[in-house]
């Protein structure tokens, strides 16, 4: 994973990115976001859930 991230730094670096053009891929991104979401049939009131159960298990995970 950080290999993926300072290669991405090394891309915005080399060729950065207008705030029009990361405009444009954050709303692809909350695009195919929102549909994956639908797939799995996560709703809106599902999100404060998962992302507590998520953290939860993160944390107990790290205590190991």
């Amino acid at each position: 994973v950080m290999q993926v991230i300072r290669e991405a730094q090394e891309e915005q670096e080399r060729n950065p990115m207008t705030t029009d053009e990361l405009v444009a891929e954050f709303k692809e991104l909350a695009r195919e976001g929102g549909e994956r979401a639908k797939q799995l049939g996560i709703t809106e009131e599902d999100i404060d859930t998962i992302i507590r159960e998520e953290r939860h298990k993160r944390k107990t995970t790290n205590r190991s």
